[in-house]
């Protein structure tokens, strides 16, 4: 996992090292808590944009 992913360059030197699985602003904000139970469905959304970008 790598955290604190926050610019393009950032995201394209992770795709260079083959890491599948981040986190930062550059990926998605914070949300509140009450959205914890729906964040799976819109995680796997998000992944595939940023593996497809």
């Amino acid at each position: 996992l790598i955290e604190g992913v926050e610019t393009d360059e950032q995201l394209a030197l992770i795709r260079e090292l083959d890491i599948d699985k981040i986190q930062g602003f550059h990926v998605g904000r914070p949300a509140p808590a009450a959205n914890f139970r729906t964040r799976p469905a819109t995680y796997k959304r998000t992944l595939s944009i940023v593996k497809s970008a």
